[in-house]
């Protein structure tokens, strides 16, 4: 039996999609890859509120040209968890195009003492280090730029009453409206 670093290390294995550049051609590489469950998961780790039933796939078309590489492709992953309002189940669909350039390290921009900020084409820049390119690193990374911080079912989720925990969202609950107690103090004033 594994111990959980030998697991881990197993688990990353399962989509270790590194490539080295001089394996991309003129003609440049096309890839077809399934993202097993296993290896998702180990990258949302063991406390992550998603989880994954299914395989889900990566396909992409690599171009290089001289040093730099253009990753061009797209993730599909369907992924389980709970709504944040009503804690029902749900599902979220990541399908998200991947573009990204890749430049080897110690091409960046020289740094200067002065704060830079990122301009919008920075963000689609990567670098690469030892002539290969991890792209399971940019599938997860997108695939984190996907999910939401709070999922909800629906748009007009109704959630649970705050009072007896009924689902909303299959009715009224039957308990008296609450009034916050905050503003207790106004319910004796007359008007006039």
């Amino acid at each position: 039996m594994p111990n959980k670093v030998q697991l881990f290390k197993i688990l990353q294995r399962a989509f270790s999609m590194k490539i080295k550049v001089d394996q991309i051609g003129d003609e440049g590489c096309e890839l077809n890859e399934t993202i097993e469950p296993s290896w998702m998961l180990s990258q949302l780790g063991s406390k992550a509120m998603f989880r994954v039933s299914a395989p889900g796939s990566f396909r992409a078309s690599l171009v290089r040209v001289e040093h730099t590489v253009h990753v061009r492709g797209r993730v599909d992953l369907v992924l389980k968890t709970e709504c944040s309002r009503c804690l029902g189940d749900m599902t979220k669909v990541v399908d998200t195009p991947i573009e990204v350039v890749l430049l080897p390290a110690g091409v960046e921009r020289p740094s200067t003492e002065e704060e830079v900020e990122l301009s919008e084409a920075d963000l689609g820049i990567s670098l690469y280090q030892n002539n290969e390119i991890d792209l399971g690193e940019i599938v997860r990374d997108e695939v984190f730029l996907q999910l939401p911080m709070t999922p909800v079912c629906r748009k007009g989720c109704a959630g649970l009453c705050d009072n007896c925990g009924a689902n909303l969202n299959e009715g009224p609950c039957g308990c008296p409206e609450s009034c916050d107690v905050r503003w207790s103090g106004l319910q004796n004033v007359k008007l006039n």
